[in-house]
């Protein structure tokens, strides 16, 4: 069956941004110099249009909730806690391509300005990647979405 119409990239952009609550389950795994062994955690993601809330679960619990002024991350285990004031809407540091695609109200042209931009349709499935045009001091060098066709994002890579 060949991927549907409405697979464009405005198309696709439209469908990430947050209108309802959404519920994904994650798996992450971070490749780090100072590590022999990929460090892996796994939890559950809520994203509501005002907030995004990431519950982990493994491999010891922590909280963290972000909303348009703030950070706050809450780990007991470690009693540790930290808040941090956002000085734009949803700019956590790291993360700001994706929240920028699930927050913002840039449209297209504003996010080829500040990325490139490769958007692939293949198999059922949907591809879009965005890499900085000024990769240095970026956290972020290279974000994919995917999704199967016609529905929203249900992978991401982030490197």
């Amino acid at each position: 069956m060949p991927a549907v119409a409405e697979d464009t990239l405005n198309s696709v952009l439209q469908r990430m941004r947050v209108q309802d609550t959404r519920h994904f389950s994650y798996r992450e795994t971070r490749h780090l110099h100072l590590l022999a062994q990929p460090w892996q955690s796994g939890g559950d993601l809520y994203i509501a249009p005002r907030q995004m809330l990431n519950a982990r679960k493994s491999p010891t619990p922590a909280t963290t909730l972000i909303t348009a002024a703030e950070l706050l991350y809450y780990d007991a285990g470690q009693d540790r806690q930290r808040r941090i004031k956002l000085d734009q809407p949803f700019a956590v540091a790291g993360m700001e391509p994706l929240m920028r695609l699930l927050y913002g109200s840039a449209g297209r042209a504003e996010l080829e300005q500040q990325y490139l931009t490769r958007f692939e349709v293949a198999a059922q499935r949907w591809s879009l990647q965005l890499a900085p045009h000024s990769p240095a001091g970026q956290a972020v060098s290279q974000l994919q979405l995917s999704g199967e066709s016609g529905r929203g994002p249900d992978r991401l890579l982030l490197e």
